[in-house]
């Protein structure tokens, strides 16, 4: 598979980027995280440990466990959003052995750091809203989330059978689609580079604990049945919470979904970003905690190798200089207003006329 080269720079990303290092150095401030994010580390990983400990050991009342079951799935969430996720950017610290050990909390949780790059860093960072490139945008057709995928009769429905979609996502990721990958060598057409002996064996190894520690160690001391619906509960919760919070940044109307052209996209890296990705709910400072900063998706995509904590400051600067260069940039006001947008475009794109040409 031969990927598409991005155009010659028009200045824009040269600009931003001169005026955050400016404010990084008037600020005395580096691109990492600082106490901060140790901090909300701490609390995150005391607090999924202390559930699942809870439930697994102590809980035996059914609306107890649903209780301590839907805050560990929080806590599950928030260590994708805020602590894998700054890791695996190598965005967490300046230190490279605590980024390395913080993306290690996504193969705890199941799923599996060495892939994640692949698919997320690269292919979906690089090639945002590309259809057969961005693996973020595959669904095996269930859902039809860019106007250049395949029409199937079934999505003129989609946009009431996506939760259940968004759900089963991590449990088809966990069990299923990681091990796929490791099989057939690709994500989608991509030919992954060889893991090696070590980033293999590491990968084995946390799938074989945290089916150890999610499944076999809890039929123990519940039925093996009630077993099973907890994860399933647990994983749909927290599947749920995963694609939808994506999804509102880059599955929205005003995004764009470009088409490769000959060998080149249209826009520069940087304006391809802006142009396909949206921010919601940017003044809600309890979302901008809980989802790692992941409600300003325009200034991570654009930094991705800045931690989360400091998107609220440099949200100004990118605004700016987007409205100087006359790049859109698109801020949803609150989380409702993104997903009912999401969810009118899920609609459209569940009509077969609905196909646009950028």
């Amino acid at each position: 598979m031969t990927l598409a080269k991005f155009p010659q720079k028009t200045g824009f990303y040269k600009t931003l980027k001169l005026r955050v290092d400016e404010y990084f150095a008037e600020e005395n401030l580096h691109y990492h995280g600082n106490w901060r994010i140790f901090l909300k580390t701490g609390i995150i990983l005391i607090g999924y440990i202390t559930c699942y400990i809870s439930l697994v050991f102590f809980t035996h009342n059914i609306w107890v466990a649903l209780l301590i079951g839907f805050l560990l799935s929080q806590f599950y969430v928030m260590i994708g959003f805020n602590i894998q996720h700054d890791a695996n950017h190598n965005s967490y610290s300046n230190h490279s052995w605590l980024n390395k050990l913080g993306s290690l909390s996504l193969d705890f949780v199941g799923g599996s750091s060495a892939l994640w790059k692949q698919a997320h860093n690269f292919l979906h960072h690089t090639y945002t809203n590309i259809d057969n490139i961005d693996a973020d945008m595959e669904t095996l057709s269930l859902l039809r989330l860019n106007p250049h995928q395949e029409w199937k009769p079934w999505h003129r429905f989609q946009h009431l059978y996506f939760v259940f979609i968004y759900a089963i996502l991590l449990f088809y990721w966990i069990y299923l689609s990681d091990f796929q990958k490791l099989i057939t060598g690709k994500i989608g057409d991509y030919k992954l580079p060889k893991l090696g002996y070590k980033r293999l064996s590491i990968l084995l190894s946390f799938k074989a604990f945290y089916i150890f520690y999610a499944l076999i160690l809890p039929s123990f001391f519940h039925p093996i049945s009630h077993v099973i619906i907890a994860n399933l509960l647990i994983l749909g919760m927290v599947g749920f919470n995963l694609s939808i919070i994506f999804n509102l940044a880059h599955i929205m109307n005003k995004n764009e979904f470009p088409m490769i052209k000959g060998q080149y996209l249209q826009d520069e890296w940087a304006i391809h970003q802006v142009k396909t990705t949206a921010n919601f709910a940017t003044d809600n400072w309890f979302l901008t905690w809980y989802l790692g900063g992941l409600n300003f998706q325009i200034e991570h995509h654009i930094f991705p190798r800045m931690s989360h904590i400091h998107y609220p400051n440099i949200h100004s600067i990118v605004k700016q200089t987007c409205q100087e260069f006359n790049i859109d940039y698109v801020n949803y006001g609150t989380i409702w207003e993104a997903t009912i947008e999401h969810i009118k475009y899920l609609q459209d794109l569940g009509k077969p006329q609905f196909v646009i040409d950028n």
